[in-house]
């Protein structure tokens, strides 16, 4: 068992701004199909192949695509890539009988995708996210938004990331076909709520210097991109994933937002979006313990992601760099936040300290990984190596590695 934390102090705009706010953005949403007219403004266009929109009760709008026409069949690498439609083996839009309640999402509630389509969240518009559309329109929060930015803006750039990670040891030439875990999921509070997040993943590697390429996936709590809307600014964590074919230079690839590489498959969920309101979507100190299971497998040079045994997608070998041969030579898991300042409060994890425990610090557990024959291995304390990029914590420490 993995425990990531970061120290607490916390600077929060959520609740004024909800407080104030919160009768506005009610009258933004509706159910069922999103119109042109009660489109939030901060949203973009729908992608090419939408047939369908649904919008969410969290205010997350959802497009269903058709399977061919997703943006992973844009990217370079795949242009000349035949993929095979792999139907979803129901068509029911009854969610409870058919979704792992970890994977129940808040537009379910409010209708389902056809078959041959696959649902996307919509993305917003670069520099028209909520905040700015809040200052726009709000002048008597404008100055508090403005000075909190300005006061970051010398690090916007760059930021700060900081790690606790927990990797592999692999033996020479391992190949690793696939990996594993089982994540507890939190809502870390983020010092800048704008620009900080906070995530917990798993990482696949293979390669060095301009050839690296990877596959990550965890949850994240993070205002970009999701600027959730309902309420105003309250971040609530979020699956995700994330790839690189050229070492994180010019093919970075989020979610389903562009040319990513993912071909998804699953026709009931989507990437991104949020949980209903009547479900737990983070776990409660010294309570119960919300989890997410997760896996990536490689089967017929496809790299499968499911969660809670659910496939979701796929990269296929195409879409990494030619001298990929089929195989991961790491695997790491951990905690990452980017902030805007370098000695920061946003938390790692729930921001306890792993000495307090299960139940009260964030863990990941169930670590495996999977060899070039298929068979999944669980891992031992002595397989791992830590690796912690906090210096400025006093004696607080990230991560405890459990038997």
């Amino acid at each position: 068992m993995n425990s990531m934390t970061m120290m607490i102090q916390i600077k929060d705009i959520a609740e004024p701004l909800q407080h104030k706010f919160g009768s506005f953005f009610s009258s933004l949403k509706s159910r069922g199909s999103e119109t042109a007219s009660n489109k939030p403004p901060w949203y973009a266009d729908p992608p090419k192949g939408t047939v369908k929109t649904i919008m969410g009760d969290d205010g997350d709008i959802i497009d269903c695509v058709d399977f061919y026409k997703q943006p992973a069949f844009d990217h370079p690498r795949l242009k000349s890539y035949k993929p095979e439609l792999e139907h979803t083996k129901h068509s029911t839009d009854d969610y409870d009988s058919i979704i792992h309640p970890n994977l129940a999402q808040s537009w379910h509630m409010n209708g389902c995708c056809p078959t041959g389509t696959i649902p996307i969240r919509r993305g917003t518009i670069p520099g028209q996210g909520i905040h700015e559309f809040l200052e726009n329109l709000v002048s008597s929060i404008r100055m508090n938004l403005e000075q909190m930015i300005d006061h970051q803006m010398k690090n916007i750039d760059g930021g700060w990331h900081q790690y606790a990670v927990t990797r592999l040891r692999t033996l020479e030439d391992e190949e690793i076909q696939g990996a594993k875990a089982t994540f507890s999921v939190w809502k870390p509070k983020l010092e800048d709520p704008h620009r900080d997040f906070s995530l917990s993943q798993m990482w696949l590697a293979n390669g060095k210097g301009s050839n690296l390429s990877t596959i990550e996936v965890g949850w994240q709590v993070s205002q970009s991109p999701y600027f959730e809307s309902t309420p105003c600014l309250v971040h609530h964590p979020r699956l995700f994933i994330f790839s690189t074919n050229d070492r994180y230079r010019s093919n970075t690839n989020y979610n389903l937002e562009g040319p990513t590489g993912f071909v998804q498959t699953n026709q009931h969920y989507a990437i991104g979006a949020g949980r209903p309101s009547s479900l737990p979507s983070s776990s409660t100190y010294n309570d119960v313990q919300q989890e997410l299971n997760v896996e990536v497998a490689r089967v017929k040079g496809k790299w499968r992601l499911l969660g809670e045994n659910e496939e979701i997608g796929y990269w296929p070998d195409e879409y990494f760099d030619p001298s990929f041969e089929g195989s991961m030579d790491n695997v790491s898991w951990g905690g990452e936040i980017c902030t805007t300042s370098r000695i920061t409060s946003t938390e790692m994890g729930n921001g306890h300290s792993p000495v307090e425990g299960y139940n009260k610090a964030a863990y990941i557990r169930n670590l495996k990984y999977i060899d070039l024959s298929g068979k999944t291995i669980s891992i031992k304390k002595k397989d791992l190596a830590t690796v912690e990029d906090a210096p400025y914590h006093g004696e607080y420490k990230y991560i405890r590695t459990m038997k």
